[in-house]
């Protein structure tokens, strides 16, 4: 076989048929696993079988182990220390929200949604197996304690019986059905011990998973931090929950096989049932639940409106954390707070408070049934009721020996929970240990080099003293309100290991007497690039004013003035000095500084004073107890102002480390180039507004003129004036006119052939001008000699566009039309209809004959409410003459609201002869308004108004709603002007008062005919001709008083 390699050719192939020609006649056998040997005239030729090495299969395992406790606790703990310094979110609506809104459904008793979907459809395989033995491994868990096992099964029987959940009996629906695995969580409290079944949505089957086709939807959850901050604000504080909140909000039927699960009842019968209610695991859960119970809050405002901002602003998922002024306070909000809630299917219960006589009407089952003598949890903080004092307990694992590694540190100082921040100089020395064991660069897992392993270790034995700090609940003993005056006081601080800000709330009664009470603290450890002390300082007076800043809007009480105090006079004289002088470091943060509180308002504080230096060094958990400085503020705060530190004159002065900050002078030689067009330095296909390209031309020709002028004579500011603005807009009509027209000369024979029946001429500014017979009218010179433009061009349509816009995308009879025109403007198909009545074509005065029609709701912004909307409507008259209509803002349904808006409307528009409206009797889609209006007493309330103003009211002819479509078809301009001016913006009553009298405007400035036969005098004739003798638009008539009669 030696003889033969692979890489030999073969020469012949030998058929079967001519194989036994070359056969001899020995063949020589071995053991009947052997190979054999049969003689041929080639040679000897082995045969047999080729045993071979069996190979078993390899299996590669590679093991990841995930530790998900420490990513939560983590991520809580970072998201905690940004609460209040950090940035805010889009306050817009978002695509979640819309999907929310739409899906939402309420049969009088409860509310339901669907699920919020990443997509339309989800396409989901068949788990069932995978939820079947999920749920077999469940009950060898279970079987092992009968007591869970009793406990489990009674949960299941709670859902069934409170109609939670159903049994599906249905066959499967491919890709709509979806098996969730369950558990059970167990949790001790002070009654004992709960169990609470939770849905595993994020179980994956091939790959996928349930939540992985699910939105958890943006954040809704109020700031923790602030909901502290207000529990504090008054002297008896209230506690409570929703019962079994996510179970009150019902999934549509079509949602629920999404959420179907298996469960074995006693008789070990394996049945299929499915959820009706939104349940604990699925991703969307939380943000469905607290937005069913912020739509029903904001549904139901108008009958205890501070009510039911109190509970949105203080409601932490199910938990509702409130203080309240006085026990009879307290009581009244407990009652309106049920009722508000309980028309929603929402159940308070566990309510608990500082003072019992405050629950006294409540049934003993909606009490918490806690001893007041211990501790309770409120939002994760220890409350004392008793004492009504506020601690922060060790965490569980504060006594376990496998704290020391880098992981074990790092979950142990995560896990101390101090929104507020009372020990944050006690917990700084913990971010500091975690920045020098991440420069180490150790593992996870590795011992701590010995110098942090002491340090650790001495900050993990100070957890145990955390009993010894206690903090009022209440920041003053009395009412806020009888104090004459409240002022909130930041201080800053840094070294270079950290800096820190903590806030005080300062009242003074009218006795005199001064208290001072910590509010909350933030910390930061220093950045690893290493800065100098002073831009640290910044950087601490930074993090203070944006403290101060949240404070004041979360507290919600009438402060008087805030004050920021510092230690470090650089810091003061970067932030007392103008922010452009500054390098950017400096500059941003001075920039920012000066926008949230005014300089005036800061103050030098002597470094032992400075409170906020314990937090930016760190003390033991004993030190920070006994220290009044940090829980009080410093000495002379509780003293009269003429008393406090005040900066020295020669301090005030700009020292050197002040002026290294200074943006040096740089001397640059500039060479000036002949004078150019417009369109060579600015291209004006780079803007999307005539308005944007007008102001930019503007900024550019006020440079170019202030660098021939001395430093006194310069234009400053950060306004454009209205000449500098003409003189911009002037700059790109004549350039329009020289790229169209090829001639700055208007007398050339090219121009003069193509521009002569227009006369055009020069005017002062070089610009070409249409000549007309109006020389002497008392008009603008933009009207009488209007500038010659081409039909096309880039600055034609720019300026075009912006005319169009300014007149709310009115008609292409008075401007064009837009894409947004087109968009919601498109034209349905048209019906040949009758003839008109005789009221709409025989003269009479405007508004003699009107009919009445109603749009909306519209959602505008409740002033009396910080975040709050209300719904409003829009009360449309048109005069079935002229076609000219009147707009009324209408702020409710009451037929008081309507009388008003009719009274205005005759107030300012005369009295009518008739009005018309829609038949309401047969209308079953009619205006819900109308509806209300002419239901009951109600419309013989409105009949009695008509009469004693001589008015006879007509319905249309019923089941002809064409016959309304004069009004119909204004509503629908107005509602087009609408949404291209406001769009989804939240306006203010009276912003939309300002723009419905615009769009009223408007819409009577639309043309009707046009009069005259001479071009030079065509006209458009529009209702506000029948209305003022002019059009809305056009410039005011300058002509004297007597002409001006004529019109009448």
């Amino acid at each position: 076989m030696d003889d033969c390699p692979d890489s030999d050719q073969v020469d012949v192939v030998i058929g079967i048929d001519s194989y036994y020609r070359f056969l001899g006649n020995q063949i020589r056998r071995g053991g009947p696993e052997d190979p054999v040997a049969v003689e041929s005239v080639l040679g000897w030729i082995i045969c047999g079988p080729v045993i071979a090495n069996p190979s078993s299969p390899v299996t590669t395992t590679l093991c990841v182990s995930v530790d998900q406790g420490i990513d939560r606790t983590l991520r809580r703990f970072w998201e905690i220390e940004e609460i209040g310094v950090g940035s805010k979110g889009d306050p817009e609506m978002s695509e979640q929200e819309k999907s929310f809104r739409d899906s939402l459904s309420f049969d009088g008793t409860r509310y339901s949604v669907r699920l919020l979907k990443k997509s339309g459809e989800m396409n989901l395989p068949n788990n069932f197996e995978l939820a079947r033995r999920r749920l077999e491994a469940v009950e060898r868990r279970l079987a092992q304690d009968p007591v869970r096992r009793e406990q489990y099964a009674s949960i299941f029987q709670d859902y069934l019986k409170n109609g939670w959940a159903e049994r599906v009996n249905d066959e499967e629906k491919s890709g709509r059905t979806w098996y969730l695995p369950h558990h059970a969580v167990y949790q001790q409290g002070p009654e004992g011990q709960k169990a609470r079944i939770v849905f595993d949505g994020s179980a994956k089957y091939q790959g996928t998973s349930l939540n992985d086709h699910l939105d958890a939807g943006p954040k809704v959850q109020t700031d923790l931090m602030g909901i502290l901050l207000r529990f504090r604000r008054y002297r008896v504080a209230l506690q409570s929950d929703i019962a079994k909140m996510y179970l009150q909000v019902g999934l549509h039927e079509d949602e629920r096989d999404f959420c179907r699960f298996l469960w074995r009842d006693r008789s070990g019968t394996l049945d299929i049932y499915r959820l009706t209610r939104v349940c604990f695991g699925l991703a969307c859960s939380p943000y469905l639940a607290i937005q069913v119970v912020n739509s029903h809050l904001e549904a139901h405002r108008t009958l205890f409106p501070s009510v039911a901002d109190e509970i949105r602003s203080c409601m932490y998922v199910d938990d509702l954390v409130v203080s309240r002024d006085s026990v009879d306070d307290a009581k009244l909000f407990v009652h309106q707070a049920s009722d508000l809630l309980s028309r929603g299917g929402f159940h308070l219960t566990k309510w608990a408070s500082n003072a019992p006589e405050a629950l006294s009407d409540l049934p003993a089952e909606d009490c918490s049934s806690v001893d007041r003598s211990r501790l309770w949890k409120t939002l994760g903080i220890s409350w004392n009721p008793q004492l009504d004092q506020l601690s922060i307990c060790p965490p569980s694992q504060a006594a376990s020996e496998t704290h020391g590694t880098k992981r074990g540190l790092l979950r142990l100082a995560a896990s101390v929970f101090d929104p507020l921040g009372a020990l944050t100089p006690f917990t700084v020395r913990a971010k500091q240990l975690l920045q020098s064991l991440w420069q180490t660069g150790i593992s996870w897992d590795d011992p701590l080099p010995p110098e942090i392993s002491r340090k650790w270790d001495q900050w993990r034995s100070d957890l145990g003293d955390l009993h010894q700090i206690a903090l009022p609940r209440a920041y003053l003993p009395y009412s806020p309100m009888e104090a004459s005056r409240l002022e909130l006081h930041g201080f800053g601080d840094a070294s270079e290991a950290a800096y820190a800000a903590v806030v005080y709330l300062r009242a003074t009664q009218c006795t005199g007497v001064t208290r001072v009470s910590f509010v909350a603290a933030k910390s930061k450890v220093a950045p690893l690039k290493k800065l100098s002390v002073p831009r640290l300082e910044l950087s601490a007076a930074l993090l203070c004013v944006r403290l101060v800043r949240y404070v004041l809007q979360e507290l919600a009480l009438p402060v008087d003035a805030c004050h920021c105090w510092s230690d470090s006079l650089v810091a003061l004289g970067w932030i007392r000095g103008d922010a452009c002088r500054w390098k950017p470091f400096v500059a941003n943060r001075v920039r920012e500084i000066q926008g949230l509180l005014s300089p005036q308002y800061w103050g030098y504080c002597p470094t032992q004073d400075n409170p906020a230096d314990l937090a930016s060094r760190g003390c033991s958990v004993t030190n920070l107890s006994s220290s009044l400085k940090w829980w009080q503020g410093p000495t002379w705060l509780r003293a009269p102002p003429e008393t406090w530190p005040q900066t020295e004159k020669e301090e005030r002065t700009e020292g050197l480390e002040v002026l290294e900050e200074e943006r040096r002078a740089t001397t640059a030689l500039i060479a000036v180039s002949p004078p150019q067009d417009a369109a060579t330095v600015i291209d004006p296909g780079r803007y999307s507004s005539f308005e944007r390209l007008i102001r930019v031309t503007a900024w550019c020709r006020r440079f170019r003129h202030n660098t021939t002028l001395p430093a006194g004579s310069r234009r400053a500011g950060t306004a454009l004036m209205a000449d500098e603005l003409k003189a911009a807009e002037r700059i790109w009509i004549r350039q329009e006119q020289i790229h169209a027209f090829g001639s700055k000369d208007p007398t050339d024979k090219s121009v003069m052939k193509t521009l002569c029946g227009l006369n055009p001429f020069i005017d002062e500014f070089g610009v070409m001008r249409v000549g007309g017979r109006l020389g002497r009218a008392q008009l603008e010179e933009e009207a009488k000699f209007p500038a010659l433009l081409p039909c096309k061009g880039m600055i034609v349509d720019l300026l075009i566009e912006r005319e169009h816009s300014r007149q709310l995308h009115a008609g292409v009879a008075q401007t064009l039309w837009s894409q947004l025109c087109r968009r919601v403007a498109a034209r349905p198909f048209e019906q040949r209809m009758g003839e008109l009545p005789a009221t709409r074509v025989n003269p009479a005065g405007p508004f003699s004959n009107v009919g009445i029609d109603f749009a909306g709701p519209l959602m505008i912004r409740d002033e009396g409410s910080k975040h709050g909307s209300k719904k409003a409507y829009i009360c449309l008259f048109t005069c079935m003459v002229v076609r000219a209509i009147h707009l009324e803002l209408v702020p409710d349904q009451t037929i008081e609201s309507f009388l008003r808006a009719l009274r205005r409307f005759v107030a300012r528009r005369g009295r009518p002869d008739t009005i018309q409206s829609d038949n309401f009797r047969t209308f079953h889609q009619a205006n819900v308004f109308l509806k209300h209006l002419f239901s009951g007493q109600n419309w013989e309330t409105v009949q009695r108004h008509l009469a004693s103003e001589r008015v006879e009211w007509i319905f249309i002819t019923e089941r002809a709603p064409w016959c309304g479509g004069y009004w119909e078809r204004l509503v629908r301009s107005v509602k087009t002007a609408l949404k291209a001016t406001l769009g989804q913006c939240l306006a203010a009553p009276d912003e939309l008062r300002t723009v419905l009298c615009e769009v009223e405007a408007r819409v009577n400035d639309r043309p009707l005919t046009f009069v005259g036969s001479d071009v030079d005098e065509k006209m458009a004739l529009t209702p506000a001709h029948f209305l003022i003798g002019r059009s809305l638009a056009s410039f005011p008539d300058r002509s004297n008083s007597a002409d001006r009669g004529t019109l009448r």
